[in-house]
């Protein structure tokens, strides 16, 4: 037997080579004079015995006799014919025995069965720490129970190996239970079998768990110390199975907290005295061969899952904000949850690492209801077998493996967010509310609104398919957050815009705006500090009253004069309301804030009867007799957007 066999082949092979030893007796014990019995013959009736726990002994001295007959017959009478007649009634007698024997087979194998049928009774299941506990007492509290003589002697159980802990919890049937019960001898004479060996409840499991209290025990109970040991001293209250499970689901689970130190393992021998933290691969080692776990198999998996548990962690402290550990709660839970759903992959599959270097891929923040911002790991994901093309950018595009979008909104109830669909490649009807399919992918999508922000109306920004324009919420779930940020503040602004006390910034690098009181003259903006003139709407004038100022513009001050050229030479009239416009970077489509009329910045013709006829423009105009579209190039003014173009 080998020390590498599990529990149940352990078991079998003890009760196969127990009933092999008690067989060679038997034919050792066997009288010469019965040399017509066959082995073949011993092997029948010993089956019979071992199987059925009954000893046919009338059977077996029948066959003596008929034996010693035949053998006595044969010398004086030498007759061919007679010793044909006794082979054949030798034979007829051995059929007779065979059935009796098989009837009385079919007997006990009731019995036995009766037997396994009183699973979950009191006395049920046997197992080998059960028969281990009942010894080490009785052998403890020797008064209380009697010897027994039928045990054979404990030293003739050599040719087993010691007893793996593994097999400790095994059920035994009721001939497992009668052989190992037989054979592991009881009483208190002998106390010196089961030196060294005791019964302590684990604090963790409370189950009763055997313990080594000396270094001297029987060689047969040599592996079975349940406690976990540092130089061969075991220590600590809390069983060696239960240590493991603590330590997996340390690796497990731990890495997601505490991103700000090294030392992020921690694990827990005793809660008073023992706590270690886990820092290296040695360290881990040495844990588990502590517990006991030491083989090859057990530490290869450890190993291997913490080293993957650096990784994962390594890639959240890259992130940019970090987490806070509030979030990171929320995150584990989120990947319990998929995981268990069967939308993602286990952080710990066997396969990773195994053919290529395993990378956890890219973390995207995720945006939850409840406001937190939770780390996904997007390479987890189940994917669809086969891809998606993109008809703008023609990239392939394996689809996250979510179903239908009914359903994934249910599985993801109680962690609903806009990540259910920003971490997907394509939109769906759920956050577009087209009727079409969708051949664009999410980025181009993303890209598309975000370039639409600076060169056409906010209020018409399409859907790159159709002519539908995208609403709050539909540009909500598709831009890239830092896009909508600028087209909720571009929204914001516009609505403040229609009220009176409203100002935008003056300072050419600041595109703030905000609502001031009308009785303060000298106003600051909030966003860069900028000093301006409430009343007249200009930059502040430093050392002078707006009384003063006011006066010196009506008696023809130079500034007041520049001023108004410069306003003239950067800002037009909407030929609509008459609101002045600067002209951005932008194309040379334009549409007035105020009234929403459009026009071509140029001649200030109006929009619709210039769009697809050129010659409506106004004479002089540049784009009346040139080919080039308005919308095709952009720049503070005509001269700067050719140069842009043609550079």
């Amino acid at each position: 037997m080998t020390l590498g066999m599990n529990a149940e082949a352990y078991l079998d092979n003890a009760l196969r080579l127990q009933n092999q030893r008690q067989y060679t007796n038997y034919i050792e014990a066997s009288s010469p004079s019965t040399s017509f019995e066959s082995q073949e013959t011993a092997q029948k009736s010993f089956s019979t015995q071992s199987s059925t726990a009954v000893r046919p002994q009338h059977s077996t001295q029948k066959l003596r006799s008929w034996a010693a007959k035949y053998h006595v017959d044969s010398k004086a009478t030498g007759s061919l014919s007679r010793g044909k007649e006794l082979v054949r009634e030798v034979s007829s007698s051995i059929q007779d025995a065979q059935s009796e024997n098989h009837g009385l087979f079919q007997e006990v194998s009731k019995l036995h069965r009766k037997l396994d049928m009183t699973i979950g009774s009191p006395l049920w299941p046997v197992t080998l720490r059960m028969i281990l506990m009942t010894r080490i007492t009785e052998a403890t509290f020797g008064p209380l129970a009697l010897d027994s003589g039928q045990s054979p002697p404990l030293s003739e159980m050599g040719y087993l190996c010691p007893i793996p802990s593994s097999a400790l919890d095994v059920t035994l049937n009721s001939v497992q239970a009668n052989r190992f019960g037989i054979f592991l001898q009881r009483g208190h004479k002998q106390s010196n079998i089961y030196r060294g060996l005791r019964v302590y409840p684990c604090t963790k499991c409370y189950k009763p768990r055997f313990r080594f209290i000396t270094a001297n025990c029987h060689p047969l109970f040599s592996k079975l110390n349940e406690y976990p040991q540092i130089n061969g001293i075991p220590y600590g209250d809390i069983c060696s199975p239960c240590g493991l499970k603590a330590l997996s689901r340390g690796i497990w689970w731990g890495w997601w907290g505490n991103l700000g130190n090294f030392t992020w393992l921690k694990h827990d021998w005793d809660e008073t005295c023992f706590n270690f933290w886990i820092n290296s691969e040695k360290r881990l080692e040495d844990i588990l061969d502590s517990l006991g776990y030491g083989d090859t198999n057990h530490v290869n998996d450890y190993v291997k899952n913490f080293k993957l548990a650096v990784m994962y962690r390594q890639a959240l402290r890259n992130l940019h904000p970090r987490p806070n550990q509030r979030e990171l709660d929320a995150a584990a839970k989120l990947h319990t949850h998929l995981i268990k759903r069967g939308y993602m992959r286990s952080f710990f599959e066997p396969s990773y690492g195994v053919y290529n270097k395993f990378e956890p891929g890219p973390v995207v923040l995720g945006s939850m209801d409840n406001g937190l911002k939770i780390p996904i790991f997007s390479r987890l994901f189940r994917r669809r077998y086969k891809p998606k093309e993109c008809v703008v950018c023609c990239e392939e595009k394996y689809e996250i493996s979510y179903g239908k979008p009914d359903q994934w909104g249910k599985d993801c109830a109680g962690y609903s967010g806009l990540w259910m669909w920003s971490i997907l490649e394509y939109p769906t009807n759920s956050i577009q509310k087209c009727d079409h399919d969708f051949d664009v992918c999410r980025a181009c999508i993303a890209q598309h609104i975000s370039t639409s922000l600076g060169n056409v109306d906010i209020d018409r920004i399409m859907c790159p398919q159709c002519d539908k324009a995208f609403s709050y919420d539909e540009i909500r779930s598709l831009a890239e957050p830092e896009t909508f940020q600028r087209y909720d503040k571009i929204l914001l602004q516009r609505a403040l815009s229609s009220e009176p006390n409203f100002r935008w910034c003056l300072s050419e690098t600041c595109e703030s705006g905000q609502v001031y009181d009308n009785f303060i003259a000298m106003v600051k903006c909030a966003e860069c500090g900028f000093r301006m003139c409430f009343r007249h709407q200009q930059p502040w004038h430093t050392n002078i009253t707006c009384t003063d100022f006011e006066d010196l513009r009506l008696h023809g001050d130079p500034n007041y004069v520049e001023t108004q050229k410069l306003i003239s030479k950067t800002t037009k009239g909407c030929p609509e309301c008459g609101v002045r416009i600067t002209k951005g970077k932008g194309c040379f489509h334009m549409t007035c804030r105020s009234c929403k009329h459009e026009f071509c910045w140029e001649c200030l013709a109006d929009w619709d009867s210039v769009q697809n006829n050129p010659q409506r423009h106004n004479d002089g105009c540049y784009f009346r007799s040139s080919t080039v579209y308005p919308t095709a190039i952009s720049g503070e003014n005509l001269q700067a957007a050719l140069q842009r173009r043609y550079e």
